[in-house]
């Protein structure tokens, strides 16, 4: 029994092993770590080649081998702006130039105490254009739908024209409000390409897509009040011709924006001679003047170019001053 004793604690030991009193077992050899493989270098990236600048896209040429500029005339209405749309509609027949105007139809438009409808009637019968710019002054396209836009575009247009033109209220546009166009067979929207891209006014040139993509580039005075009672317009009239410099060598057309309000008899920012010269100088450039109408049906190869009256170009243009403290227009549309 003392052996068979003595053979468990030794074999107990053995087990635990390094403990006090035990029997510690000899290490067992451990085996020469093997020298490393060695990893080669990692080899040097090949160098890129430098990334070329983008090649700019080539210039559209003009529809009969001359650039054209666009005169859109907004906010035709009955209501608060008779004497600048007379002034201007005056002004274009004098100079033999065409227009382009945007009736607000519906209640806005046929009164017969306004002289506004005569007034475009004269000029449409001249060969100005007539495009649909809505029903009313308050819709945002770009928050309706297809049936609502198609809707209030049908109520805005009046007896005695034929429409193929819309801009849209404040420019804001959606893809329901082109689709409504190609719907109703229009030919042309001009919005803003002077707006944020992120704006939903924003547009881009586009001579092929349906409908015509013609936004203004730039416009006679920029709008900078804060709020409809607070309306205040600067002019921007030294601005345009560069501009269209620009649109014209890229697109081959510029868009020129206005509205009645920045000619309002004792409120405007821009005089009826300061417009006379605008109109002038683009004859001098050898740009001719055109109507979205007239632009789609030359791009398309439905008409030939009406010729233009020729400007003498050494013949001095006014350059009146404007009065910094003139008084601004109070919008009534």
């Amino acid at each position: 029994a003392n052996n068979l004793t003595k053979t468990t604690a030794l074999q107990a030991c053995c087990v635990c092993g390094g403990g006090e009193g035990g029997v510690t077992q000899p290490p067992t050899p451990t085996p020469p770590t093997p020298e490393p493989t060695p990893v080669p270098p990692t080899p040097a990236p090949t160098p890129m080649p430098p990334t070329p600048p983008p090649t700019p896209l080539p210039a559209v040429p003009a529809p009969g081998g001359r650039g054209h500029v666009i005169f859109r005339f907004d906010d035709v209405a009955d209501w608060g702006v008779q004497d600048g749309v007379v002034k201007v509609v005056d002004l274009f027949l004098e100079e033999g130039a065409p227009l382009s105007m945007g009736v607000i139809g519906g209640s806005f438009f046929g009164n017969e105490w306004s002289p506004v409808p005569k007034k475009v009637q004269e000029g449409y019968a001249a060969g100005f254009e007539v495009f649909n710019h809505g029903s009313d002054a308050k819709t945002r396209f770009s928050d309706i739908d297809k049936d609502a836009a198609k809707a209030n575009i049908l109520r805005a247009e009046e007896d005695g024209f034929e429409y193929s033109s819309f801009v849209p209220h404040q420019n804001l546009y959606a893809e329901s409000t082109l689709e409504a166009l190609r719907e109703l067979g229009y030919k042309v929207i001009s919005t803003c390409a002077l707006c944020d891209q992120d704006d939903p006014a924003y547009m881009e040139v586009d001579l092929t897509s349906t409908p015509m993509q013609l936004p203004q580039g730039t416009q006679t005075a920029k709008y900078v009040g804060a709020n409809p009672h607070d309306e205040k317009w600067v002019s921007t009239v030294e601005e345009i011709l560069p501009a269209c410099e620009e649109q014209v060598a890229l697109y081959g057309v510029c868009v020129v924006m206005m509205h009645p309000q920045e000619f309002q008899q004792a409120k405007n920012p821009v005089l009826v001679d300061e417009l006379r010269a605008v109109i002038r100088g683009v004859r001098a450039q050898g740009w001719g003047i055109t109507t979205f109408r007239d632009y789609y049906a030359l791009v398309n190869g439905d008409v030939v170019p009406t010729p233009q009256p020729t400007v003498a170009t050494d013949a001095p243009t006014p350059q009146p001053t404007v009065a910094t403290d003139a008084p601004t227009p109070q919008p009534t549309v």
